[in-house]
């Protein structure tokens, strides 16, 4: 997979783990990529973007998960960097944060290497890319977060707008977020106060947080 003749892509490389960060490494340099620079925090991620001005990021989720306007941090000091998310193991809340920010992959580190480095050929050509078996866990996570209220008898549109108002959304963002008009909205919201046995708009909400539905959950 040596991409001879040609100049490298430059990578810098951020994973607490040592002997992880090690092995991907080695990977990579024998490939059309060149781990320029090894950090384990993120004070060592930004003086390496800063000083070697790699064409990739690869950073381990857990360096972020406090903070994850870092990323858009180094894409303004680095205009043009790709930063990847290397997962192992976390919730769709740290990974919406960063997509939010930026962040244009999110791989496992359980990918096989050949997997591992078509994805990262991916991401170069313009693509999102995110992992199969990372992709199965919040679709396991949204399910799980829906089925409190889906036992209540409320419809999957319902709960969606249930969703939403547990955000703390009004009836025009929840509109424009699912595709439909401010009065099917309100159709919505009276029909899930009936069938939850809920007086007011601020107990939907209360009801959705309580059942994994708002964004204390997420």
């Amino acid at each position: 997979m040596e991409n001879s003749g040609q100049r490298k892509t430059h990578v810098v490389l951020a994973h607490p783990d040592t002997l992880l960060r090690e092995g991907l490494a080695g990977i990579m340099n024998q490939s059309a990529y060149d781990v320029v620079g090894q950090g384990s925090t993120s004070p060592d991620l930004r003086r390496l973007i800063l000083q070697l001005r790699p064409e990739i990021a690869l950073v381990d989720w857990s360096i972020t998960e406090a903070n994850a306007g870092l990323i858009s941090e180094l894409i303004q000091d680095c205009p043009g960097l790709l930063v990847v998310m290397l997962i192992k193991a976390t919730g769709s809340r740290t990974i919406i944060a960063s997509i939010a920010a930026g962040a244009r992959g999110h791989l496992s580190v359980s990918l096989p290497p050949e997997e591992f480095l078509r994805s990262l050929d991916m991401l170069i050509k313009g693509d999102v890319v995110i992992s199969r078996d990372i992709v199965n866990g919040l679709t396991r996570e949204i399910i799980e977060k829906r089925q409190p209220a889906s036992r209540t008898g409320l419809s999957e549109r319902e709960v969606e707008v249930l969703r939403l108002i547990g955000e703390g959304s009004t009836n025009r963002e929840i509109a424009r977020e699912l595709f439909i008009s401010e009065y099917t909205v309100k159709a919505h919201l009276r029909a899930i106060l009936t069938k939850l046995d809920l007086r007011n708009r601020q107990q939907a909400a209360a009801y959705a947080v309580k059942n994994g539905l708002g964004p204390n959950d997420r």
